[in-house]
């Protein structure tokens, strides 16, 4: 089966939104485990870091997916 390029920018977005769910869950499970001594302040800004970096690329992913809408 081969995707249209709109198709595929789709994809990308429904992906891309899963990992940043997925992101911010470990973020919320991270901080929860800080306040009852689990983890690490270090700890939770690396998994914030993460919970950003996948937004970037939704986000990215978004921008590419509205592209190829107006490209049809």
């Amino acid at each position: 089966m081969v995707l249209t390029p709109s198709q595929r920018a789709f994809l990308d977005v429904q992906i891309t939104l899963s990992a940043w769910r997925a992101a911010r869950d470990a973020e919320a499970q991270v901080a929860h485990w800080l306040t009852e001594g689990h983890a690490t302040r270090e700890e939770l800004v690396e998994y914030r870091q993460r919970t950003r970096a996948a937004h970037q690329v939704y986000q990215r992913a978004q921008r590419g997916y509205r592209r190829a809408q107006v490209a049809r």
